[in-house]
């Protein structure tokens, strides 16, 4: 008893569809506002704060002074960038503090050195 198991189907069968959607009126006026939409406003950056920690690791000062400026401006723009602003502060007094020890390092072993040790 062998089954076939192979069907196939009335080519004449009515095949199911997907409904139809009506086209749309061509005269109609164009929707005011799509209703699923959601406006999102985007929110300001502080340039001053972004500028003052990049300058905090090229140059010091004019990072400390960048951050500072940045720092006031965010309580303008309601805490954007206030993060930014302090860490740009405490990295640029951190850098003037090693950079000001490692002047006094060098003069320290500068004026240490004995001028006739290297005389020919």
């Amino acid at each position: 008893m062998t089954e076939n198991n192979n069907i196939t189907p009335d080519p004449n069968a009515v095949q199911p569809s997907m409904p139809a959607y009506p086209a749309p009126d061509p005269n109609a006026a164009p929707a005011p506002y799509a209703p699923n939409q959601v406006y999102v406003q985007q929110s300001q950056t502080n340039g001053m704060a972004i500028a003052g920690l990049i300058c905090a690791f090229l140059f010091t000062p004019l990072g400390l002074i960048f951050s500072i400026i940045g720092l006031k401006k965010s309580k303008q723009l309601n805490g954007e960038g206030k993060g930014l602003s302090i860490a740009g502060i405490i990295i640029s007094v951190i850098g003037i503090i090693v950079g000001i020890a490692c002047i006094i390092f060098l003069f320290a072993v500068a004026s240490s050195v004995d001028p006739t040790y290297y005389s020919y």
